[in-house]
């Protein structure tokens, strides 16, 4: 289809392949609702993909190393349910009986593996004849006295394994932490987590029924999966008509016809549909990112249509009949359509140096739904309003007399207006130095996701989800080397230091069982909360209180089957990407001073993956945007066939971007992942502007024979009206992305409306005034014809003459005063 279209922008004229469309516009219609309708039917098999750790491919080192981590202690499928006492405390014989309850009926929850709380937590204690009692806090609450209730809660909130885990040091929430044996990815995956979550939620109603005062919260790794399940859908049933309505709404505003309002929404409609088809065939699955690529779509995609349509509608108003005037439209608009369709696609294209598989969907995605709006555009929007009525008449479209303003004044002032950019361009450009690559992945859901105000909840009260794990050998690799008395004190002393940091709400590890059982060995008495004496005892103690452990309450989560390493947990606030990395690093420096014996790897989790993902996608996009560079520099050189504009087009095409990334840094200080992402989407739309701007100037400079300033003011006047409409619709559109309930896209849309914008406001304001210094060389003039220049046009051309031509010069214009322009078509 590309390659078909590729001949037809480069041989158009020579075909007449505009006089063959409207003849056979029955075939193209009917052409284009077959494919629509067949990629249309592929949508019915869209899956929506969940999980979270969808963001890392299946090459990422940082998640193998998780998942190994998994492989050997515990995987990431908690579901954590936090019991909120309306009263002033949880320990009361009612809230107690609640808490025991939920976490008795937990273990009967679907794949449970375990569930743990302070009511089956196993306290230890030494019985009159020596014997290691193991047993849990309380058995029926409602037996409880008050002085049973204040031994309760200060055996509880003095345990440094419950406190701050399992209960808020407040004392009004307590948690129950329940691991669930659920696989990751595939359908049954899905189906499994879905029944879990329906009996978790099944069980918080008839809980909060029974137990009125009660209020109970849940977070967790299937929930986050769930949000984003949640945030998919959100965004494809808000997102959509919103900007549907918003996109009706400027095109009726700005084209002032319903007809042609009407015909472009059915060209992005359909090509959205047509590139979402597609995608499914080819097995991509919609995701938070890419569930954001319909709305790119619809707004990236009218550009085409806007450049048609407004020239069609300059057509009528000078006078055209409807179907030359369409005729025209496509002979003046065909090339710079193609250039700049296939320099978006390249753009979006780029997007698969991205290391994250969601955003390389979403801009196969886009690419997929350019390529089809370019053909739909093409193919069956002529033939379209040529079949519905279409108003003619200068009202039939709303006029920009601010164009004519701006003109001549950046004409006549652009030395001081090129001066002015400049000093804006390199305070911006000095200020990107202060954006900071960070990226917490529990906010990438909004407040309108229940799972985000549950997590902020948590944290607030308890802990988070957000946690960061350790695989911690010792140093010999003996079996059964982890009760050596130097591994169990290096592991004591290195937990200490993680309590001390500012990022960490809670720390467990296999040493607070071991310094727990020594301490009960010797009598409760707090001077031997530290590790056995030897390795043979700290063996014994493990023995004994793992014989008298109840079923699914063992230390298998804790330590490795050769017990020659332990894990540690170190639950975070909710830490950015470089707090995170930062914590790593000082706890890795510090335990291989201090902990000599210990074997450290590198922190592992999910909030690990998404530290290291911001940079790593930095890191691959800027290859990304150096070839796109090159490819839409290229693809510049050849369409307008001059060095010296196709490197000049460098210019006003960069400099946008560079503006944009500089106000971010000053405005919002901070970009995660999808920041890198910005760099190629942007380059390939804010690369359209250049490309119809320098088309226009270049055929009024060699074809009309125009000097500079008056070629740049034959630019404004052809193409300046519908570089602004798509502009502000571009705007409008990519703003659309702040409503989303992920915040990558709201990131994603907000910077790429904000490089949209200055783009216009480069091409406007930048671009000529380099042309006005690097172009300028002289004209040819008539040796016959001293008081009037006549410019003949050919036929082909006569849509782009401005419908009014003011024969007076205009403030700052090169034109001599009475020299008469008169713009005429050439009759053959």
């Amino acid at each position: 289809m590309l390659l078909m279209c590729c001949t037809l922008a480069d041989f158009g004229e020579i075909m007449k392949f505009e006089t063959w469309l409207l003849k056979n516009g029955n075939l193209a219609i009917l052409a284009t609702l077959l494919i629509v309708t067949v990629t249309g039917y592929q949508l019915t098999n869209a899956r929506i993909n969940d999980d979270m750790r969808m963001f890392f491919g299946a090459n990422n080192p940082h998640l193998q190393a998780l998942e190994s981590y998994e492989d050997t202690y515990v995987k990431n499928n908690f579901v954590i349910l936090g019991l909120y006492s309306q009263e002033d405390s949880i320990f009361t014989q009612q809230n107690l009986q609640a808490l025991r309850e939920l976490t008795e009926k937990s273990w009967l929850l679907p794949n449970v593996l375990r569930a743990d709380s302070i009511s089956n937590f196993q306290f230890t204690s030494i019985n009159d004849e020596g014997d290691l009692l193991v047993q849990p806090l309380y058995g029926d609450a409602s037996t409880l006295n008050i002085e049973d209730l204040k031994s309760i809660r200060d055996r509880v909130l003095n345990n440094p394994e419950l406190a701050g885990r399992l209960v808020s040091e407040d004392g009004r929430l307590a948690a129950v932490s329940i691991n669930l044996n659920v696989a990751r990815g595939g359908e049954g995956a899905k189906q499994a987590a879905h029944e879990a979550i329906e009996a978790v939620d099944q069980l918080i109603q008839e809980l909060e029924a029974k137990f009125p005062q009660i209020e109970i919260r849940y977070t967790g790794g299937i929930y986050a999966d769930e949000a984003l399940l949640s945030a998919t859908i959100q965004d494809l049933t808000r997102l959509l008509p919103l900007v549907v309505l918003i996109m009706a709404a400027l095109m009726l505003f700005f084209l002032k016809s319903a007809v042609g309002t009407f015909a472009t929404m059915v060209v992005v409609s359909f090509s959205a549909i047509s590139a979402l088809g597609v995608s499914v065939f080819f097995g991509i699955e919609l995701s938070p990112t890419s569930a954001a690529a319909p709305v790119v779509i619809l707004t990236v995609g009218i550009a085409d249509s806007v450049h048609i349509l407004v020239t069609y509608f300059q057509g009528l108003n000078r006078g055209l009949p409807k179907r030359e005037a369409i005729q025209e439209s496509l002979r003046v608009n065909h090339k710079p359509i193609f250039l700049t369709s296939l320099t978006t696609i390249i753009g979006f294209l780029s997007m698969n140096f991205n290391e994250s598989p969601p955003f390389r969907d979403m801009g196969n995605i886009v690419a997929l739904g350019v390529l089809f709006a370019y053909c739909y555009s093409i193919f069956f929007l002529p033939v379209l309003i040529q079949a519905l009525p279409a108003k003619s008449g200068r009202d039939g479209m709303y006029r920009f007399r601010s164009i004519d303003l701006i003109e001549s004044f950046v004409v006549r002032h652009h030395v001081g207006v090129f001066l002015a950019l400049l000093a804006m361009i390199a305070g911006l450009g000095w200020s990107i130095q202060k954006i900071e690559f960070n990226d917490t992945f529990l906010e990438y859901m909004d407040e309108s996701v229940e799972f985000r105000r549950n997590n902020d909840f948590f944290v607030q009260h308890l802990s988070g989800v957000e946690a960061i794990h350790y695989d911690i050998a010792n140093m010999t690799g003996e079996e059964g080397s982890i009760n050596e008395p130097n591994y169990l004190h290096q592991l004591g002393a290195l937990k200490n230091w993680f309590n001390q940091q500012p990022e960490v709400l809670h720390v467990e590890s296999y040493a607070d069982i071991m310094y727990r059982l020594n301490k009960t060995w010797h009598d409760e008495d707090d001077a031997y909360y530290i590790a056995p004496e030897s390795r043979e005892l700290a063996a014994q103690y493990l023995l004994m209180f793992e014989m008298s452990l109840p079923a699914g309450l063992g230390v298998e989560n804790f330590v490795n089957v050769s017990r020659t390493g332990s894990r540690m947990s170190v639950a975070l606030t909710n830490a950015k990407t470089d707090e995170i990395l930062d914590l790593d690093r000082r706890a890795l420096a510090w335990a291989k001073i201090h902990t000599p014996d210990l074997v450290v790897k590198n922190a592992v989790g999910e909030s690990v993956l998404f530290a290291h993902e911001a940079k790593r996608n930095l890191q691959s996009m800027l290859n990304g945007v150096y070839i796109a560079l090159v490819l839409i520099s290229a693809v510049i050189l050849v369409a307008l066939r001059n060095v010296k504009l196709g490197v000049l087009s460098l210019i006003p095409n960069t400099v946008p971007i560079v503006m944009a990334f500089g106000m971010w840094a000053l405005i919002v200080g901070e970009l995660g992942m999808s920041g890198a992402s910005v760099l190629v989407i942007a380059l390939g739309i804010i690369v359209d502007d250049t490309v119809h701007f320098l088309t226009k100037y270049q055929r009024a400079r060699k074809e009309l024979n125009l000097p500079t300033a008056e070629a740049i003011r034959y630019s404004f006047q052809t193409v300046g009206v519908a570089l602004l409409v798509t502009s502000v619709i571009l705007v409008c559109g990519f703003s659309v992305l702040f409503e989303s309930a992920f915040q990558p896209s709201k990131d994603l849309g907000l910077l790429i409306a904000l490089c949209v914008g200055l783009a216009l406001i480069a091409t406007f304001l930048l671009l000529p005034c380099l042309l006005m210094f690097l172009d300028r060389q002289p004209v040819p003039t008539s040796d016959t014809d001293e008081a009037e220049t006549v410019l003949a046009m050919k036929e082909t051309d006569a849509v782009d003459v401005p419908q009014e031509i003011d024969p007076a010069p205009t403030a700052g214009s090169m034109r001599p005063a009475g020299v008469t322009m008169v713009y005429r078509q050439r009759s053959d």
